[in-house]
């Protein structure tokens, strides 16, 4: 049982500084698009502005949780509840941007991780949790690969057939 713990530990480690350059450019990436896809939003959107300017805080921390993954920006007009923080006015390019750079990230991040784990694995005794690590990561960039590819399919590249009655919470209130 300590064993186990031990070569867990030193696993962690040995990942942990294998992994650094590719989590380190994965997220200097990451930040410049995201900074650059919401300046052009706040300088070309006017909509997007004035939601801006009423929820700031909320975009600022959206904005620092997609260094991680840059598909969280979506949160910003998911229209989760009708409620006006989650209604900002997106234009399609910065949709279409967001999809195009979460599967460049997908290259820069997901694969050579992926890669670097195969390699440990490969080159050290057989250990269930640096396994059971590449089996995730495995799973991870085939879920996420399947994601991006339907994203940049379907999202946003079809005009809706169908006229879409959405109803804003003021109408609502109004009704």
């Amino acid at each position: 049982m300590i064993y186990d713990w031990f070569f867990y530990i030193i696993f962690t480690i040995l990942y942990f500084f294998f992994s650094l350059p590719y989590i380190s450019v994965m997220i200097i990436f990451n930040f410049m698009l995201t900074v650059t896809i919401l300046r052009r939003e706040i300088n070309n959107n006017e909509q997007f502005r004035t939601w801006f300017q009423e929820h700031r805080v909320f975009c600022i921390f959206i904005a620092f949780c997609s260094l991680g993954n840059l598909n969280i920006l979506h949160v910003l007009n998911c229209k989760f509840n009708y409620m006006d923080i989650f209604d900002a006015k997106l234009s399609s390019t910065a949709e279409k941007k967001i999809i195009h750079a979460s599967v460049i990230s997908l290259i820069i991040g997901d694969i050579p991780r992926f890669y670097l784990l195969t390699y440990i694995n490969l080159n050290s005794e057989f250990s269930a949790i640096p396994m059971t690590s590449l089996f995730l990561t495995l799973l991870v960039l085939f879920f996420g690969f399947f994601y991006r590819l339907y994203e940049s399919m379907i999202r946003n590249y079809e005009n809706p057939t169908i006229q879409e009655l959405v109803i804003s919470k003021k109408q609502f209130s109004e009704a």
